[in-house]
């Protein structure tokens, strides 16, 4: 069961970075658009349409769908605390592990920035050694991690991170193109909260969708951008100075 749930969400993964709609799949089906939808949320197809679809959609194999899955199975989702601590004692080699993981090539790198290629094929070694990546013979780089990958939430990574957060990050109007800052307060239940909650997770999985699917696009086209989502029971400090001492 937990293999068939893979295979659907690595075919739904190829589908939508090849730009492939339910409805696209349907035409290729000869089937309703409600029926594909059906079929993968029951998670039930035939050998032939999965066929159909790698084929004729995907232009591979249904054996090139399954190593994929079994690629990101074995991907990485995290590293350890030493693993993190390695990498911001070089904020050099920081850099380029933070880039490559965004779907860099190593000569964007050493363009925009000023590394040399050796030295950043010095991190690139230090970044297979720490098995985040491949590097394959005709100089390409495969990554070893998941897409989903995440820092260690209290880890090295992102205290790194957070220490800049409030100085450079929030040190902006924020009022220029492309920019957005959003302050809301309120009172919600337990449940609207967790609601809430999956509603974040589901908006930091588009961001990560987006950023995958951009990374086809010449450098040019890209620009470096960082998102913030937060949440917790929270009152400002001058408000709650005033409570009553009875009220929790």
């Amino acid at each position: 069961m937990a293999e068939t749930a893979s295979l659907f969400a690595t075919l739904k993964s190829v589908l939508k970075a090849e730009d492939k709609t339910y409805a696209d799949v349907a035409e290729a089906l000869h089937l309703s658009e409600a029926s594909v939808k059906q079929m993968f949320r029951n998670q039930r197809m035939t050998i032939e349409r999965l066929d159909i679809i790698c084929t004729d959609l995907l232009g591979m194999e249904i054996s090139d769908l399954v190593e994929l899955m079994q690629e990101r199975s074995e991907r990485l989702n995290s590293l350890d605390e030493a693993m993190e601590q390695k990498l911001i004692s070089d904020v050099r080699l920081l850099l380029v592990a933070v880039h490559i993981m965004n779907g860099w090539t190593p000569a964007e790198i050493v363009r925009v920035y000023a590394i040399e290629e050796a030295e950043c094929q010095r991190h690139l070694g230090v970044l297979e050694q720490l098995q985040l990546i491949h590097q394959r013979y005709n100089g390409s780089i495969k990554l070893l991690v998941d897409r989903n990958f995440q820092w260690l939430p209290t880890g090295p990574i992102q205290r790194y991170f957070q220490g800049y957060i409030q100085d450079d990050f929030l040190a902006a109007d924020f009022n220029a193109h492309r920019e957005r800052l959003l302050f809301l307060t309120g009172a919600m239940s337990d449940k609207s909260a967790e609601e809430m909650m999956l509603r974040i997770e589901k908006l930091a999985a588009e961001f990560i969708d987006l950023n995958e699917r951009d990374t086809k696009l010449p450098l040019k086209d890209r620009l470096g951008n960082s998102m913030i989502i937060a949440m917790r029971p929270w009152l400002l400090s001058s408000f709650a100075d005033l409570k009553r001492d009875d009220i929790a």
